[in-house]
């Protein structure tokens, strides 16, 4: 994938995801992450001195885990992406206090579900073949690593491909994007936008078939 297609790769994210407030990751035209209305902590807490909690890598590690077994595994397929999701544990969610459906899936059909019985980690599956995870309350370096290890992992059966790896300031902390083109005959590709600095934060992961169409 080229440049122009980076950035239609980058365009599909933005316009999953268009409409919602919080923290962007833009600069210029380039395409940007957004916290959903409602999702805990979209702007991040001051910067820790002291060791994170243990539940902020924890709710990392989850929320890669779930990106893994769910996104990775059914790409493009919502039907499997959604029996996956069922089969790892998760429960459908219905909105309540935190983000809406409808923002979590950037106001296109298909369905939210959450892990753990909580909202720290929600899954959000649409029938177009997007699949994202909003990790809430996460550690940005321990979710970054774990995605990076979660790709790598799929070397051995796949070609991987970084096509997106850039840094950028929004909403009071730095933040990373790392993007990859996976697969042959069936491509997809993968995206994780992440805190740079050790705190509890938003951090978002998503997949997608490549060249999906974006929604108007």
């Amino acid at each position: 994938m080229g440049t122009a297609g980076g950035r239609a790769a980058g365009s599909a994210i933005a316009a999953t995801l268009l409409g919602c407030v919080g923290f962007a990751l833009a600069q210029g035209n380039e395409p940007a992450f957004t916290a959903p209305p409602g999702s805990a902590q979209a702007t991040p807490s001051p910067v820790h001195t002291a060791p994170l909690p243990m539940d902020s890598a924890q709710i990392a590690r989850d929320a890669v885990g779930v990106f893994q077994r769910t996104c990775l595994a059914s790409v493009g397929d919502a039907t499997a992406t959604i029996d996956a999701a069922i089969n790892a544990g998760l429960a459908p969610y219905a909105g309540g206090g935190g983000a809406s459906v409808a923002s979590l899936l950037g106001d296109t059909p298909g369905q939210v579900f959450a892990f753990g019985g909580a909202t720290d980690v929600l899954l959000a599956v649409g029938q177009d073949g997007r699949c994202t995870v909003w990790a809430s309350r996460a550690d940005g370096p321990t979710a970054k690593q774990a995605f990076v290890a979660a790709i790598d992992a799929m070397r051995a059966n796949t070609t991987v491909r970084p096509v997106r790896d850039r840094t950028i300031e929004r909403a009071g902390g730095w933040r990373h994007q790392l993007g990859y083109d996976i697969g042959g005959a069936r491509r997809f590709r993968a995206d994780a936008v992440t805190l740079l600095a050790a705190q509890p934060g938003l951090q978002v992961l998503q997949a997608a078939p490549a060249g999906i169409a974006a929604p108007n």
